[in-house]
């Protein structure tokens, strides 16, 4: 099974004196030692061949109460708000009358 974040490849080409590509060469020389190039490595091994999920969820279903819940907290001040324009607009032509 492939794994969609390592499905493409990406490189990077630079010409022979460009001072971008003598700074990599300088970091990377520096960072072996310290063992962080290792690190890194095997962290990517591990992204590429880590078991898949064993249960994958189906991502067509119906949705609950539970997965709308939030959104009652933000709909609710939202139509609360709303009712206070409404009510010092009738205000407002209220007074002008």
């Amino acid at each position: 099974m492939k794994n969609d974040k390592t499905s493409n490849l990406l490189g990077f080409i630079y010409p022979r004196n460009q001072l971008l590509l003598k700074f990599l060469n300088n970091l990377i020389k520096k960072l072996n030692p310290s063992g962080i190039l290792n690190h890194l490595i095997d962290y990517g091994f591990w992204l590429r061949y880590r078991p898949p999920p064993t249960e994958i969820e189906d991502p067509k279903r119906v949705l609950s109460m539970k997965d709308l819940e939030f959104y009652f907290v933000i709909w609710l001040p939202c139509c609360l708000a709303s009712f206070v324009v409404f009510i010092f607009e009738i205000r407002s032509l209220w007074i002008r009358r």
